[in-house]
């Protein structure tokens, strides 16, 4: 059953990771251009082809570092049922709590500034118990339960609400992986789901422009009506998630620039500076420095009053600095590798499925310091796992969820 998980997220990687990439890839070779954050660019055809080819070779390679742990697991085991349900009540109060906080102090919300709108050590205890981080990793580590199906239904309602709409893709891949395939039951679900992604996509941008203090009858109106027209509405969410999963367009557009980049590489902010335990550290120095992604939209992309970014993934960084592409596979190894020995957590097969989802569709992509904190609140999952249980042994041996 473990090795029928793992063939169903291989699946999962390749249907949101690499068809994307390849639909992208030959889109722009017939039209002779890119579409990279609604606007259109001239790249050469030897840009497109060598980008796919290094995204697919570094997607291979964290696909085989994780597959090789993975695969290493003679015996895995699951929470005994005190733990699960002890750590399940502990997730679901968090989020409540979190729930509100982000309610009275209005914040929280995607693409909303809201430094000091809150106090500091409210700000901090959530800092040190994300409750997004430690549900994802509670979702694949504990039991099947009513308690675990509530904690699901919480974290996509609180995700939603503060238009983040990632967090659908990881509780369908853990549905997908973990449950028993019934074509019956979900080919009926997955059109009902591609039926409403118009709704979801009208969603995210509702509660990114609202307070949700302000939501009335009238505005909620709004998501379900689409002036284009509901069909027209379905292709354009539909062209639009296909080219939120893909990676090639900024791959592509870097190398074409990366004559104008290079000389300017040790001016920024390096990749494995990345993470909240190094921003800290940085911080703390005042280091000056110059975020790439910031950099390349407000002086290629759009301009210098830009306050948005692009993630340009591990790709980008082997062509702006190819001389270190050894070391950067060594240093993206080594999270890996960290990653899949946390304590306690190594022993759940589940959680290594965790982790390589993470690794296609966090490090891969650019956004390393989410992987990293990954880890971070993995380890502090593990801590509140051993506080839960004192005495007795924290494990049953794993029978295959039905």
């Amino acid at each position: 059953m473990n090795k029928e998980k793992l063939y169903k997220l291989i699946l999962v990687i390749l249907l949101i990771s690499f068809i994307p990439n390849i639909v992208i890839t030959f889109q722009s070779l017939l039209n002779n251009f890119i579409l990279l954050e609604n606007k259109t660019f001239e790249v050469s055809y030897e840009s497109i082809i060598v980008s796919l080819l290094l995204y697919i070779s570094l997607l291979l390679l964290l696909l085989l570092i994780s597959i090789f742990f993975i695969q290493k697991m003679r015996v895995s085991y699951q929470l005994n049922n005190k733990v699960s349900f002890r750590l399940g009540l502990f997730i679901l109060t968090l989020q409540c709590l979190f729930v509100v906080f982000n309610y009275i102090y209005q914040i929280n919300t995607a693409g909303y500034n809201s430094k000091g709108l809150s106090p500091w050590y409210l700000n901090y205890f959530f800092i040190l118990f994300n409750p997004d981080s430690l549900c994802l990793i509670y979702i694949f580590i504990a039991k099947k339960s009513l308690l675990k199906k509530t904690n699901i239904t919480i974290f996509l309602i609180s995700t939603i609400s503060r238009g983040w709409m990632g967090g659908i893709l990881p509780i369908i891949t853990y549905l997908f992986c973990t449950s028993k395939i019934n074509i019956r039951i979900i080919f009926p679900l997955a059109i009902f789901f591609f039926l409403n992604l118009p709704f979801l996509f009208n969603a995210k941008w509702f509660f990114r422009e609202h307070n949700i203090s302000d939501i009335n009858w009238d505005l909620m109106v709004n998501l379900f009506s689409f002036s284009t027209g509901y069909f027209q509405a379905l292709f354009d969410t539909f062209n639009y998630i296909i080219n939120r999963l893909q990676h090639i367009t900024i791959i592509s557009y870097i190398y074409d620039i990366s004559d104008s980049i290079y000389p300017l590489k040790n001016n920024f902010l390096s990749v494995y500076s990345e993470g909240l335990p190094q921003r800290l550290f940085h911080n703390l120095l005042g280091t000056d420095y110059i975020l790439l992604n910031q950099y390349i939209v407000q002086n290629f992309i759009a301009d210098n009053n830009a306050g948005w970014n692009v993630q340009v993934g591990l790709s980008s960084w082997f062509i702006i600095s190819p001389f270190q592409s050894i070391f950067l596979i060594i240093y993206f190894s080594a999270l890996l590798i960290i990653a899949h020995n946390i304590p306690i957590l190594k022993k759940i097969y589940n959680y290594h499925l965790l982790v390589l989802y993470l690794a296609i569709f966090t490090l891969l992509v650019g956004w390393v310091s989410t992987f990293i904190n990954v880890i971070i609140y993995g380890l502090i999952s593990a801590m509140i796992i051993k506080f839960f249980n004192l005495k007795t042994s924290i494990f049953n041996e794993d029978k295959d969820e039905k």
